[in-house]
């Protein structure tokens, strides 16, 4: 009996820690910052735009691009918060 609680633990840890994996943030890499520095980001930002190159050799801009990835669906890339890119439509 206390063989199988402890095997029931260990199995919620490891579910646990593997969710958390595939869990995305709004900024994943960045540190929190003030309004003030998010202000000066967004005028850096317009300044170096990103840019994908589709299939069809044309290159699009964009201000910033995110991968966002999970388990269960294809990882795609999305664009200034609201265009989905999928991986069949661009270049590798």
């Amino acid at each position: 009996m206390k063989t199988n609680i402890i095997y029931l633990i260990i199995i919620s840890i490891c579910v646990a820690l593997l969710v958390n994996s595939c869990a995305t943030g709004k900024d994943t890499v960045a540190v929190s910052q003030t309004s003030t520095e998010k202000q000066t980001d967004v005028k850096a930002s317009k300044k170096a735009d990103s840019y994908i190159e589709m299939n069809d050799g044309t290159i699009r801009k964009y201000n910033q691009i995110k991968l966002v990835t999970g388990i269960i669906y294809t990882p795609y890339l999305l664009a200034n918060e609201q265009i989905k890119t999928l991986p069949t439509q661009i270049k590798a």
